[in-house]
Order: structure tokens, then sequence, then C-alpha cells
């Protein structure tokens, strides 16, 4: 099969040449609208070109191009049954791919049938919703701002000064991010202990890969390229079983790596849209190798999950045209050495992140399978704190913060924030523009104080009260912060590096306080009634996973725990192993049955407040009695065993 020659389109310059370049290239037959709702669920379909060329004045004036039902996405709260009606309309100012199906010839030319992707805004009632709206928006509301305080104070920013008679003109806020995901043979299935195994003797981190999946991870970089993505890397991450190549009992390859992919950074509505496009495309190339991908967060319990950190930087562009790195601090010499990591606005935009983090954090994890990924012990952040290294010339890689600071040596612009608690599935539109938002705040509330005083704020101990930064808090840590907190238990009991969500109800209390959410709704396109219908998503998602998962997976633990040695068992009969077996059952039932009874009624924000912690407080039990109850039965076991073979060595 003959290989394409067009893999996107820039819409931004010239209408008449989209026409041109599609009318040359015959295999490109339909075109398809890709939306973003609360949940990040791209649309998908598939419309003849013809539409589009019959459309084109449409496309050129911001007409809507398609209809949808709104109420089948999740635009939950605004788009209903009864008002459904949601817009398409094409965003001109991003590149438009053409999606590829090789497995189809075209009949003109025999390249495979292509499908022009085309990113749209949905607009219900002449009001604009959706996640990729939400973050254009933010990033419009985040550059006025930043551009009025930095022309009237530039001292905020200290390269300005040197720069008398200039002033900034446009912020550029950049994103780049590093996608993890597992791949695997079909049908195989994990074994927990292997990968345990494999991961803590750090057998396959930057490991060489083999067959099906060298073969599919390099036609994937390689396919990314012609897409001007500019991959930068593909290597395999920590999970994994070693052996790869070991056949199974049908006679097919046993896979199952964890692999990372990285590509170049770029603007951030563009780079939000390239993660959508780049799962779709990592998905289908391994596919044609005949493996499966798996972008969830943690689908192999108690083993690494995949994560997909988000690196942020801060552009200023001058109305001179000279381009400066907003994030970074005045320069050192051989004479005077650097003594700042950031700039005032960079330490502004720091604490406001930590500060409101948990602001951020229900758009990164709002789902349960997501927040399993967020525990001790997998490179996963749990608590809100960052660290920035010993000093400027020395910057941190420490790995088990929540907000990296990068630089590279003698490279300002290099300097970044990398947000490392999304996963695959986070919604990164949404994500970047609450994160935006946080930074917003710290900026208005911390840039125009001097760098000495800022950088003291942002390490300071617990207890030690500041302009900004909470009071009880600490939010800088150059050490592992699970071994601190081993040590110190009173750091995590006090909550002062934050304490982790157990479930979506505690991540979501938040944005159902109006006072903790004006953080977002004062500096972004964030309006009450789009975080009412985020939240009310997010609560019917849960009900439905506790529901149709959590409740009948550990009903099936508790009845198949059942007593070995003894088919009717008596106080005077059972053993004490077995006791404590049935105590723990008798628990879970309890639990179970309440939480049934509370989730028939849905939750909603109006109720939310009322069920929710009851909720969650027999959520946690019932996860915390089934670790319980299986470590118990397993001991159990093992008893009943040495009973049963008494000579056995």
């Amino acid at each position: 099969m003959p290989e394409p020659s067009l893999y996107y389109i820039d819409p931004s310059k010239d209408l008449s040449g989209v026409i041109n370049a599609l009318r040359l290239h015959p295999e490109v037959c339909f075109y398809s609208l890709i939306g973003v709702d609360f949940a990040g669920h791209a649309t998908d379909e598939r419309v003849p070109i013809q539409q589009f060329f019959d459309s084109i004045s449409d496309i050129a004036s911001g007409k809507s191009l398609l209809q949808t039902d709104g109420s089948s996405v999740v635009l939950t709260g605004l788009a209903t049954l009864c008002d459904g009606k949601v817009d398409m309309i094409a965003d001109l100012s991003v590149r438009w791919y053409i999606d590829y199906n090789w497995d189809l010839p075209c009949p003109a030319n025999g390249i495979p049938v292509g499908t022009l992707w085309i990113p749209v805004f949905l607009e219900h009632n002449q009001r604009l919703v959706g996640a990729r709206s939400i973050l254009d928006q933010s990033i419009r509301c985040f550059n006025r701002a930043v551009v009025d305080l930095v022309n009237e104070h530039p001292e905020c920013v200290p390269v300005l000064q040197e720069r008398p008679g200039d002033a900034l003109d446009d912020v550029v806020v950049n994103l780049g991010t590093e996608l993890e995901f597992w791949v695997q043979t079909p049908q195989v299935r994990p074994e927990v202990e292997t990968l345990q195994a494999t991961q803590q003797l750090q057998e396959n981190y930057w490991g060489q890969t083999r067959g099906a999946v060298r073969t599919a991870m390099e036609r994937l970089l390689l396919l990314m390229d012609k897409y001007g993505l500019r991959p930068e890397m593909g290597h395999k991450e920590v999970g994994g079983i070693k052996s790869t190549m070991k056949r199974d009992l049908h006679g097919g390859l046993r896979i199952m790596e964890q692999l990372e992919i990285d590509w170049r950074f770029t603007t951030a509505l563009q780079s939000a849209d390239n993660d959508v496009f780049v799962r779709l495309l990592t998905r289908e190339t391994f596919r044609r190798c005949g493996l499966e991908v798996s972008f969830r967060a943690k689908p192999i319990p108690h083993v690494a999950g995949s994560g997909k950190h988000c690196h942020i930087g801060l552009i200023a562009r001058l109305r001179s045209g000279t381009v400066l790195n907003l994030l970074a601090p005045i320069p050192g010499t051989d004479a005077s050495p650097q003594t700042h990591f950031l700039s005032p606005l960079g330490y502004g935009a720091l604490m406001g992140l930590l500060r409101h983090y948990e602001k951020v954090a229900p758009f990164v994890a709002p789902t349960l399978g997501s927040l399993k990924r967020l525990q001790p012990g997998f490179e996963a952040p749990v608590n809100i704190v960052t660290s920035l290294g010993t000093s400027p010339a020395a910057p941190s890689r420490n790995r088990t913060v929540l907000v990296g600071y990068v630089a590279e040596a003698d490279k300002p612009m290099s300097i970044r924030l990398e947000l490392r608690s999304p996963s695959p599935y986070s919604n990164t539109y949404l994500l970047l523009a609450a994160s935006l938002a946080t930074m917003l705040d710290g900026i208005r509330g911390c840039a125009l104080r001097p760098a000495d005083e800022l950088l003291a704020e942002v390490s300071k101990k617990p207890g030690e009260r500041t302009p900004y930064l909470e009071t009880h808090r600490a939010y800088r840590c150059e050490v592992d912060v699970y071994d601190l907190l081993k040590e110190d238990p009173a750091l995590g009991e006090n909550g002062a590096y934050g304490t982790p969500p157990n479930n979506v109800w505690e991540q979501m209390m938040t944005l159902l306080d109006g006072e903790q959410a004006r953080a977002l709704v004062d500096n972004s396109a964030f309006a009450p009634d789009i975080l009412d219908g985020f939240v009310s998503w997010a609560l019917l998602r849960w009900r439905l996973e506790l529901i149709n998962r959590i409740v009948p997976k550990h009903t099936r633990l508790m009845r198949a725990c059942r007593c070995l040695n003894d088919p009717l068992p008596t106080k005077e009969t059972c053993t004490p192993e077995w006791r404590y077996v049935s105590e723990l059952r008798c628990e879970m039932a309890h639990h179970l049955h309440a939480l049934d009874a509370l989730l028939r009624p849905e939750l909603t924000i109006k109720n939310a407040r009322r069920l929710g912690p009851e909720v969650s407080r027999h959520q946690i039990s019932i996860e915390r009695t089934g670790e319980e109850l299986r470590a118990a039965y397993s001991l159990y076991q093992r008893e009943v065993e040495d009973l049963s073979f008494p000579g056995r060595i």
C-alpha cells in the first residue's frame, strides 16, 4: 500500500490552500469534528469530504459546521435532554491532522483512506462550553492579566528592567507532556508478583525493547515525525515482565511492558490537541503490530501506574520582538553567581499552584481509577510539595514531589514547572486551565514582592506565618518526601504536606465550596455552573463505579472466603484464624449493606453534602476491611495446609 504524503494542514494561513491540498489528495475521503467534553472524551464521526468543500464559507465566518446532542456527551448541567443542541465551530488556530485507516486503501490511488481531524469549539445557547473553549478562554484571561501587571510593574520580571523603553506584548503558555502507557499481547493476564519483583529490581527502566514492541515504538516515532510532532524519545518505563519473548499456552508471545513517549512542547491548546491525537495514533500503531494499549492510570494493582507529566512554560514576547522566559531570574556571571531559581513572577506562579492545588486536583484525578495511581511508593506524587535544588547551579530532579522545577545549565529559556500528578486520561484542557488560574492567583498575590522574600516563603516551615501560603503547611522538600514522612509521621498526620484524598468525594469537596473555588472562578473561564456540571458528572460516575465495581468486587471477595476445614464451624470447632476471618466478613457485610442503601438515590449537588460523607466513610471502610480480609484469609489458608500436611518440610 503506498504511503500517504499529507499528514497535517495549517488552516490559519489560508483556507483556499486547505481546499487545494485536499483536492490534490483524494485519499482524504472524510472529515471529523473533534470536540472535547468535561470528561475528556473527544467526539469523532465520518462526514464525506464534499460537505467540507460545500461548507467552506461557514468555516471561514465561524458558523456551526454540525450540531450534536449535548445530553449524550459530558456537559452535565448545561446541555440536557430538553435543551441538548450543541453547535460545533471549527478552530482555525491549530493544526488539522489527517487520521489514516491503514486497513482500507482508497479506490482512487491505493493510499490509506484518510479523515481530516478538525478541532472544534462546542457552543450551547450561544455560549462556548466544553474543555477546549475553557482552556482557550482561560489562556486569554491569563495573558491579559499578566501583560497588564508586568507592563505596570516591570520589576516582577527582572530581565525587563535591562530593556528600558520595551514592554510586554504577549504571553505564550507552552505545554509539553510525557505519555506513559502499558502494552501487552491480547488476553495476557498480569502476574502481579512477577511485575512487582521486576519493578523493585529495576530490570526494565530504559531497557532494550524487542520484537513487536520495538517495531511498534519505532513505527510510532517515525509517524509522529511525519505529523510534525517532533518526537524526542521513546523508552521502557519501570513496569513490565522481564522476559517478554516467552511463549504462552496458546503458542503466542507473552508481552507486557510499560513504555513512555515524549515529543516536543508547543503552545498550550495545540499541545492538548496533540495529546488526544497521539493517544489515538499510539493505540492504532500498536494494534497493527498485534498489541493492545492501556492508558488507564492504574491498570494493575500494586504495580506502577501510568502518568502524564505536564511541563508548563511562560514565554514573553516583547514589542521589540525579543523573546524571554517569564519564569527565569537574572542570569548570573562569574563575578556574581545566580542567586535565585525563578523570577518574582515565577515564584508567584509556583506558590499559587501549590497553595490552590486542591482546586486543580479534581481535574487531574476525578475517578477512582485515577486516584489509585496516586499512592506512596510508586513514584506518583501524593503530597503538595515542590523541590528546587540545593542552589540554582544544582537544580533539583526530585521525583517524589508534586511540582518539579526543571532547568538546564546556562539555558534560561528551559526553565519550567513540571506538574507530575496527571495520568494519561486526565483532561489536559481542564487541568491546565485550572493550573493557570491558580498560577495567576499567585502572580497577583506575590509577584510584586522581592525575590528573596518569596524564596523564603516557599521554603517556610509548618506553623510559620507568611503573607500568602497557609500557616500550618510546608511546601518545599529537598529529600525523599516518602522517607521523610516515615521518619516523622507527625508531618503527615498534621497535614503539613497536604492530605491525599481517599476517594472522589474528598477530591471534589473543594469545588463544592464556593469560597474555595473562587481562585478558579476569578482567574479563568470556570463559571460556577461549569464547576457544578463537572462535579455532578464526577459524583455520578463515582456512584456508578461503586455500584457496578466496588460493591460486586468486595461481595465476591467476602463470599470466596469460606471455611475450609469445617462446613459448619462453631465457636468450639473453628480456629482463631477463621474466627478473625469471620469477624472481617461480618464487618464487610455491614458496610456493603449500608453503602447499598445510601447509593439508591442519585448523588447530586443538592444531596451530596448530606450523603457524600457517609458514602465516603463506608467506601474507605470496605476497602480497608478488604485488604485485611485478603491478608487474614491467606494466613488461614496456610494454617489449614499445615494441618493437612503436618510432615511437610
